[in-house]
């Protein structure tokens, strides 16, 4: 359907900018004029003073996105009041003609006076003051916004809680102390496990601490559960203190059972539970892995499946071609037809055969059909150094570009076996724990492993290259053997948290400074400035004479999110969404009523660009800016306010409102690698505190043009 749909998007001091829509039409053509004119009960644009080209629109062949965005230079705007109007048209020639309603582009815009412009209580960080307010260099060039659609912090950052979260944050909390018990057991005195077990089994014993921890990871752990990490643009910077997490007004429970009294309970179950404590680690280490296999599995299916009807098609086009062979071509499309048509996973029906040759056992393939058995007695530790902060939370560091020896042991409790394993085969897996993508796989053979010994496997630097930087990677290691007695296969896994930094790399933030930056320049600070709201056009063209509106008024309750964006170098208005109540008929005045949520997503190498406005500060460099581009740092300086819009005005009057955000240093500690050991972690590190321009608050600004 051809349709021509004008309305004003966006505007500054270079240009104006529309959206229109032009349906199943292919061109278009804009016309501004000083006045307007009805003529048979249409209006049209007057004494016209630029008719742009006739274009072509590329998305006019799509049904259901035909809208785009036009430019029109602000040279082609006389002064004063003007009017703009839409044509489209089926071809260059101007057959099949639609035009819009004429949409009025009225000058008179201008701030109001600091007292009314001041947003609601909630919104506010400091009453404006314009001696506080520095001045604005316009040499600074902002790339234009882009225009995203609307999503909060929780949209983007919450998800829900996984079977996944709770294994990961109890293996994180148990691998050490189990790895330490199954140490202390095998050094210790006494016969077997039975002395160990006896000495662990006090009500006040390791284990039962250990135990006491499990639990607590499992029902009340935090990192179990993940929740949008905004914060509030209106309580401010520094962290308001709960009463309610102190000591003296709560300690954790476990199934609503005091610790105190639970822990006795479970020292006198110390020595069954210290024997399934390896196999417990080793089989959610496992699950880690069989995710990945299931994966696998499913992609494979996939493509296997694409690449039998691909190859059957190539076949048929060749088979006119192949003269003698044909019959054996026709054979082969046969069998590829019949593997088709086998599901995944189902075993395709087998020719009859001579009875297959013996093969020998390999540590690669397991021989039973349930695969190698998990181990009761053995776990595998990643042996790493200390750990060091990284985003204010410690994690074992290592440095980017540079080869790993990453050390490892298999831990075996009593009794421990005197021989060493002939051979062994040793499986890493380097996952990201945010997606669970797997960056990195490598298979090792070791040969006279001993147990409870320390050996080092290597990576080069082009193994690594796929590692991203700043991010938590789960590796997982996996030890297979095959016991020199019974010739059964056994394994046992690990895992750790990893992260690879550069060289330089963001360590943690404090409280902002004293001064706060407004960017009261609109013209010049477009790209932060962001109009959430727009009252309708009401005159005798819009209204008709049954429904007329003699005056507008906004009443919405407002969610203005302001993200961080790592990976785009300029801004990103979000579009506005209305949930409006129902309108009331009769009324005089057209109500916009009901909930309102937009947003702005700002890019770091944007807010690099205001430091200057601070006296004394220049804009980051390449190393120290990249280090800022990660996902937690952008994850926790996500905000959200809430705050009421409520104002209103007359039918010859247009409102506009509009949301920018508010600014304050925050001092970073960016941190240099300064001391690197001989496996690639980093041992010392050498600080450095710089500041950083970020949002604090933000300030709503309900304009209203003069009568």
């Amino acid at each position: 359907m051809a349709l021509a749909i004008l309305q004003l998007s966006d505007f500054d001091r270079d240009s104006v900018r529309f959206s229109i829509d032009i349906g199943t039409n292919r061109f278009y053509q804009l016309r501004v004029g000083r006045s307007m004119r009805e003529a048979n009960g249409t209006a049209w644009v007057d004494d016209v003073v630029y008719s742009s080209p006739i274009r072509a629109s590329n998305d006019a062949d799509n049904l259901f996105h035909s809208a785009r965005v036009v430019a029109l230079s602000a040279r082609h705007l006389p002064e004063g009041d003007c009017y703009a109007q839409l044509f489209s048209f089926k071809d260059k020639d101007g057959r099949s003609t639609t035009f819009s309603d004429v949409l009025p582009l009225t000058g008179g815009f201008s701030l109001p006076a600091p007292s009314t412009a001041l947003a609601p209580p909630a919104m506010q960080r400091a009453p404006y003051d314009r001696k506080r307010t520095f001045p604005m260099s316009l040499t600074t060039d902002f790339a234009r916004p882009r225009q995203l659609a609307c999503s909060t912090a929780a949209d983007r950052y919450a998800r829900a809680a996984s079977i996944d979260d709770v294994l990961g944050s109890v293996i994180k909390l148990a691998t050490p102390l189990v790895s330490q018990l199954l140490a202390g057991a095998a050094g210790g005195t006494g016969t077997g496990a039975g002395a160990s077990n006896t000495a662990n089994s006090s009500p006040n014993g390791p284990l039962a601490n250990v135990l006491a921890v499990l639990l607590q990871a499992i029902m009340g752990n935090p990192a179990s559960a993940p929740v949008a990490t905004a914060k509030s643009l209106s309580l401010g910077s520094a962290k308001a203190d709960n009463r309610f997490a102190a000591d003296q007004f709560s300690r954790p429970f476990i199934f609503g059972v005091d610790d105190a009294l639970l822990i006795p309970l479970i020292g006198s179950l110390a020595g069954p539970v210290l024997q399934m404590l390896p196999q417990l680690m080793n089989s959610a280490n496992q699950r880690k892995l069989q995710m990945k296999q299931a994966d696998d599995k499913l992609i494979g299916d996939i493509l296997s499946d694409v690449n039998r009807r691909l190859l059957l098609q190539q076949l048929a086009n060749a088979q006119p071609a192949a003269g003698a062979d044909a019959p054996e071509v026709g054979k082969l499309m046969a069998l590829l037809q019949n593997a088709a048509a086998t599901p995944p996973g189902v075993a395709a029906p087998a020719t009859p055969a001579a009875a297959p040759p013996a093969k020998a056992a390999s540590l690669s393939m397991s021989a039973s059909d349930s695969g190698p058995q998990l181990s009761a007695r053995a776990v595998v530790d990643i042996v790493v150094g200390d750990l060091l902060p990284w985003h204010d939370t410690p994690h074992a560091l290592f440095l980017k570009g540079r080869a790993l020896k990453l050390n490892l042991r298999l831990t075996v409790g009593d009794p421990v076996p005197k021989a060493a394993l002939p051979k062994a085969i040793v499986k890493l897996v380097f996952k990201n724990k945010g997606d669970g993508t797997v960056a990195l796989e490598k298979t090792f053979r070791q040969k006279n492993l001993a147990a409870n010994n320390v050996f080092a496997l290597d990576f080069s630097v082009a193994e690594l290259a796929p590692i991203p930087v700043d991010t938590v990677l789960d590796v997982v290691a996996e030890l297979r053997w095959l016991t020199p007695t019974t010739g059964m296969e056994y394994k046992a896994l690990g895992s750790r948290e990893l992260v690879f930094v550069n060289k330089t790399y963001f360590k943690n933030q404090a409280s902002p400074l004293a001064n706060e930056l407004e960017l009261t320049d609109m013209t010049r600070y477009r790209p932060f400035w962001n109009k959430v709201w727009e009252s309708p056009v009401l005159d005798a063209l819009s209204s008709s004479r049954d429904d007329k509106k003699y005056s507008w008024e906004v009443d919405l309750s407002t969610k203005y999110s302001v993200l961080l964006s790592a990976d785009h170098d300029a801004n990103g208005l979000m579009d506005t969404k209305i949930l409006k109540a129902a309108p009331e008929p009769d009324a005089l005045s057209d109500i916009t009523a009901g909930r309102m949520k937009a947003g702005i997503e700002l890019s770091i190498a944007e807010l690099n660009k205001l430091l200057p406005q601070w006296p004394g500060h220049t804009p980051l460099d390449a190393d120290h800016l990249q280090a800022l581009r990660t996902a937690p740092f952008t994850a926790a300086n996500s905000a959200e306010s809430v705050t009421r819009i409520k104002f209103k005005g007359q039918a010859g009057e247009r409102g506009i409102v509009w949301v920018v955000p508010v600014f304050n240093l925050v001092p970073c500690t960016f941190s240099t690698a300064a001391k690197i050991d001989d496996s690639g972690q980093i041992s010392g590190l050498q600080d450095e505190v710089l500041a950083f321009p970020l949002p604090v608050a933000s300030r709503v600004l309900c304009l209203k043009s003069h009568t």
